[in-house]
């Protein structure tokens, strides 16, 4: 084994836990009535975290208090598809509503990414396409998130919103537009989140696939 292959596994194996983490916060923000009681996380391969007595412990990240990562794991009627270079889309139902809410996501670059940065999201909403980006630790409701988009040599800010219970925030429809358009040809976004509190936050989302995803989730809205 050469000295990069140890640092290799390691990276394998943060990353399905960083894929498992993200896409359990994106149904847990599809699906608001969800319980509240902690639970282990678990794997993309649908393990729990507790590792055999015959195997090494995979690298695990401890979810604070309060992140959407402790919530229980998605029932039955929610879904998750995978699409083209790591997007999938998401669905879960509603109980009070009844309707089904759907979403694409995509994990973050986890060799660049903060590890408070879970990735991207965009969903459906009244009709229209919302892009939210998913934290593991939940922000203050009253903050407002100062946002900087860096792609192509460009550089945009947009004031964000804090979405309850504060483990997502909310860009206005300005910058969710640039999803649907400026970014399907685009093979990477930076991002910086600055509440005025914490230490600012960091991530890279590879776009690559962005266009077929973002056209699955169009096709998917028109049906619920």
């Amino acid at each position: 084994m050469t000295g990069c292959e140890p640092l290799l596994h390691v990276a394998r194996h943060a990353r399905r836990c960083r894929t498992a983490g993200l896409f359990g916060l994106a149904l847990a923000l599809l699906s608001p009535s969800a319980g509240t009681e902690p639970v282990l996380a678990r794997h993309a391969d649908g393990g729990s975290s507790a590792a055999p007595a015959n195997r090494a412990p995979a690298l695990t990240r401890a979810l604070p208090a309060g992140s959407l990562a402790q919530l229980p794991p998605p029932r039955s009627e929610d879904s998750t598809t995978n699409l083209e270079a790591g997007w999938r889309l998401l669905r879960a139902a509603d109980p009070r509503s009844g309707r089904e809410s759907v979403a694409v996501s995509h994990t973050p670059d986890l060799l660049r990414s903060d590890p408070a940065f879970a990735g991207m999201m965009l969903r459906c909403s009244g009709g229209e396409i919302e892009l939210l980006f998913v934290l593991v630790r939940p922000l203050s409701p009253r903050s407002r998130p100062q946002v900087i988009l860096n792609f192509e040599g460009k550089s945009l800010r947009f004031e964000a919103t804090v979405v309850p219970p504060g483990t997502s925030i909310r860009l206005p429809p300005e910058a969710a537009a640039l999803a649907g358009g400026a970014w399907l040809s685009m093979s990477e976004l930076s991002v910086v989140i600055d509440d005025g509190a914490t230490t600012k936050i960091n991530g890279v989302v590879i776009l690559q696939g962005l266009r077929s995803a973002y056209a699955a989730l169009r096709t998917a809205c028109a049906t619920t």
